[in-house]
C-alpha cells in the first residue's frame, strides 16, 4: 500500500497480540519484500541477519529475484515493538538485468509472536544508488521462535502480554474473527490493493474498518482494485478485517 501524508498510527490487521517485553532480535530472519505498482518486479526473496544488542540492531540484508541478489549493511534500533532499521551501503551484488537498480532501503517493522514463530512486517522506502528515490513497499519476515528459559531461569520482570481491544469486532455472523498482523503507518490516509494472488475463481470479500463496513461483496480478481481508506486521526489503534462472503470455486483460495 501506498502512504502519503503526515501523522502517526498503528494500523491493526484484525486483532494483534503486542509483543512480549525484552524481545531480542538476534539470528536470520526470511521472508518477501514487495514493491508497489512501477517496480522492475513486485515481490522478492528478503532475509535479514541481525545481531541485536540491547536494541541496536546491526547486521545485514540480502535481497534475490531470480539470479539476481545484493547484500547490503544495515543499523538499527528495536524497542520491544518496532524494529527501525536503514542500510547503510551496498556490500555484493550480482546483477545483469537492466531493470534492475538496487535501494538503500530504511523502515520500521512490527514485531508479533504467533505460535511457535516470530513475525515482522511493515513498510519500506529508500533511494536508488543510480536515479534516485525507489518504488515504495512492504516487508514480511518469519523465524522459528528462540527457546525461552524455563521460569526459574528467568532474569528481570516477567513479560507480559497485552491484548488491544479498542474498536474490535470479536464476530462476524457466526464467526469469530481471527488474529492478523499489525502494521505502523505514517498517514491517515491509505490506498488497499485488493486482488485475488492465486488462481482467480470468483472469491468475494467484504472489508470493514473500526467495525464499520467500507467495501461490500467485492468480486476479487487478478487485477488490483484500488481503494482509498481515510483514518480517523482522533483513533490511534485502527482495526481492519476481510471477511469471505464467499470462498470461490477453489476453496480455500
Amino acid at each position: 500500500m501506498r502512504i502519503a501524508g503526515l501523522g502517526s498510527f498503528l494500523f491493526w490487521w484484525w486483532l494483534i497480540l503486542l509483543p512480549l517485553l525484552g524481545q531480542n532480535l538476534s539470528g536470520k530472519w526470511s521472508g518477501t519484500l514487495t514493491q508497489e505498482n512501477g517496480g522492475p518486479y513486485p515481490e522478492y526473496f528478503f532475509v535479514m541477519e541481525l545481531e541485536d544488542r540491547n536494541g541496536n540492531i546491526t547486521g545485514y540484508t540480502e535481497i534475490y529475484i531470480d539470479e539476481e541478489r545484493a547484500r547490503f549493511q544495515l543499523t538499527g534500533t528495536f524497542d520491544g515493538k518496532i524494529f527501525s532499521f536503514k542500510e547503510s551501503r551496498l556490500l555484493e551484488e550480482k546483477t545483469s538485468s537492466p531493470r534492475l537498480e538496487w535501494c538503500l532501503k530504511k523502515g520500521r517493522l512490527v514485531w508479533l509472536p504467533q505460535g511457535a514463530h516470530e513475525l515482522m512486517q511493515g513498510l519500506w522506502e529508500g533511494r536508488s544508488l543510480i536515479s534516485g528515490p525507489c518504488v515504495p513497499g512492504a516487508i514480511y519476515l518469519k523465524r522459528k521462535s528462540p527457546q525461552q528459559p524455563a521460569p526459574n531461569q528467568a532474569r528481570g520482570a516477567t513479560a507480559k502480554r497485552v491484548v488491544q481491544e479498542a474498536n474490535q469486532v470479536k464476530q462476524i455472523g457466526d464467526r469469530k474473527i481471527k488474529e492478523g498482523n499489525a502494521f505502523e503507518v505514517s498517514s491517515n490516509q491509505l490506498v488497499l490493493n485488493i486482488f485475488d494472488h492465486q488462481k482467480e475463481d470468483e472469491d468475494i470479500v467484504s472489508l470493514y474498518l473500526d467495525g464499520k463496513r467500507i467495501l461490500k461483496e467485492h468480486k476479487l480478481s487478478s487485477k488490483p482494485f484500488r481503494l482509498k481508506i481515510n483514518l480517523d486521526p482522533g483513533i490511534q489503534n485502527h482495526h481492519l478485517i476481510l471477511y469471505a462472503e464467499d470462498l470461490g470455486k477453489v476453496p480455500p483460495n
